[in-house]
């Protein structure tokens, strides 16, 4: 009987790109006439976004924009002013081979951020941003599952794994005009913007997902009237809707979906008077749908010839289960200190979150850690703004079941709320509410058979002189090596020896000579 050989698909994840791209930042600004003269800076920050990004064959195209805010203060007055500036970049990706359709995944971060007044109505400001970029897709490789013919004995080992990945990510701009009631005087700039996200509700049908959800949007703004500063909070829910074609999808896939804000475009909205309390808002936001369905494939990992001289080549292979949604609520708690004296009030309070890492203590316990950058504005007793910055790593517990040295994950993690308490003349302790969110797959790697060649004009030498031979099996000694050491089938010593199992149990076997 010639050789026949079964392949079934296998989708394996392949990292097609896995690096950082850099971007320098050089800012030159000179004070409009309307702006009071520099005498003291408190604080400059470079937050970066994402507006676009693509892929053309084997390049990865980034159109990104950093926003620029320095708060400052100027001779004989605490009231503080803003100077705002978008800077806009694009950066182009050599990927290592062509990949239209693959899943991008795009965080930015500030890497530092020095300015200085050259001037009393000039700054000159200088940093860098990073974006750390990883591209991945689902990559589909036919495995030997089965071989008959020429006396070839294989051995199968079923693995549990997920099947074709379906990843979905659809970019979107939702905009919003956002009213901060009637109070007297106009928005005179803004300070931070900070943006969570949510889904709310995720439905499959007929391979289309609708999301929705929301973005929590909480900003620090200065406001003018008559002459003087003042500084308000506004905090806006905008509401998030999309439908996403996902061919193939159904309700029995694991899905994973989440809304990710790329950019924030906050921006006041012109009136002609000039006394605007409306906001523009500008979120440049990704719908993401990733699902997979749990197979089981059973690949040759050994293979054998009773008949003839024989060979075989291996490769290795890393497959990931379907993953297990994981959404947990975390607190990290901080004291920050006021050098400069005692605090009075605090004007605001925030969180940044970066270098986000996971790795398993036990088999029911992560470790989440990272570096989180605790930023505080406040107002001493004589009235005078001041600015607290704490960078700081930290390690927050993460209960979680069924762990194992072969899980993995790769959370997202959000800093969804900020409070604080002035605890004494000068310490003032925060506590940070990160929402924790992610996909939780256990990896398995295993040596399989890659090819198989029977050469049919080397048959085996047998000897025809017996049909059965004793065998002293040790406790659990695996058939398949009996099998293969007396070149017989293994299922005739199972089905000789009426064992059910692929172990044999400890005493004397029949070995049948085929």
């Amino acid at each position: 009987m010639d050789l026949t050989i079964s392949k079934e698909p296998l989708y394996l994840n392949e990292i097609i790109y896995d690096g950082t791209a850099e971007q320098g930042v050089e800012f030159d600004y000179i004070l409009p006439d309307y702006y009071p003269d520099i005498f003291k800076i408190l604080k400059c920050s470079l937050k970066p976004g994402i507006v676009s990004y693509n892929i053309s064959g084997d390049k990865l195209i980034c159109d990104g924009i950093v926003y620029i805010s320095a708060l400052y203060l100027s001779e004989g007055s605490n009231d503080l002013n803003c100077v705002e500036h978008r800077y806009t970049f694009s950066k182009t990706i050599d990927l290592s081979k062509e990949a239209d359709g693959a899943s991008v995944s795009i965080i930015p971060r500030t890497d530092y951020c020095t300015v200085r007044a050259i001037s009393g109505r000039r700054l000159d400001v200088r940093g860098a941003v990073s974006c750390k970029i990883k591209v991945t897709n689902s990559q589909m490789t036919e495995i030997i599952t089965g071989a008959k013919g020429n006396g070839v004995q294989v051995r199968r080992t079923p693995i549990s794994c997920g099947g074709k990945k379906i990843t979905v990510k659809k970019q979107f701009i939702a905009r919003e005009d956002i009213e901060v009631g009637d109070a007297r005087g106009s928005v005179k700039a803004i300070v931070s913007c900070d943006t969570v996200t949510s889904v709310s509700d995720c439905k499959i049908i007929e391979d289309k997902v609708i999301l929705k959800g929301e973005v929590k949007l909480k900003a620090l703004y200065l406001i003018e009237n008559e002459g003087t500063v003042s500084t308000e909070i506004m905090e806006a829910d905008i509401p998030l809707s999309q439908i996403i074609d996902a061919d193939g999808i159904t309700d029995k896939h694991s899905t994973y979906a989440q809304f990710v804000v790329l950019s924030c475009d906050l921006s006041v909205k012109q009136t002609n008077d000039n006394n605007s309390r409306v906001f523009t808002c500008d979120i440049s936001a990704e719908a993401g749908v990733s699902a997979e369905l749990e197979q089981v494939i059973s690949p040759v990992t050994d293979m054998y010839s009773t008949d003839y001289e024989c060979e075989f080549t291996t490769m290795t292979v890393k497959t990931e289960n379907a993953p297990r949604y994981i959404s947990q609520n975390l607190t990290l708690k901080e004291t920050a200190e006021c050098t400069q004296g005692a605090p009075q009030s605090v004007i605001d309070c925030r969180c940044e979150l970066n270098n986000i890492t996971c790795r398993g203590k036990s088999s029911e316990e992560l470790i989440v850690c990272g570096q989180a950058s605790y930023q505080v504005l406040a107002r001493l007793e004589s009235g005078q703004p001041v600015y607290i910055e704490k960078v700081q790593p930290f390690e927050l517990p993460v209960s979680v079941s069924g762990l194992s040295e072969d899980s993995s994950i790769e959370p997202f993690l959000q800093a969804a709320s900020v409070s604080y308490s002035i605890t004494s003349d000068s310490e003032i302790e925060l506590r940070v509410g990160i929402s924790m969110q992610g996909c939780l797959y256990k990896t398995q790697t295993v040596e399989i058979v890659k090819d198989i060649s029977v050469n049919t004009d080397a048959p085996k030498k047998k000897n025809n002189e017996y049909s059965l031979k004793l065998y002293f099996a040790d406790e659990n000694e695996d058939i398949w090596s009996i099998a293969k050491q007396y070149n017989t089938d293994c299922e005739q010593i199972k089905a000789e020896n009426d064992i059910q199992g692929d172990s044999a149990p400890a005493g004397m076997l029949l070995i049948p000579i085929v």
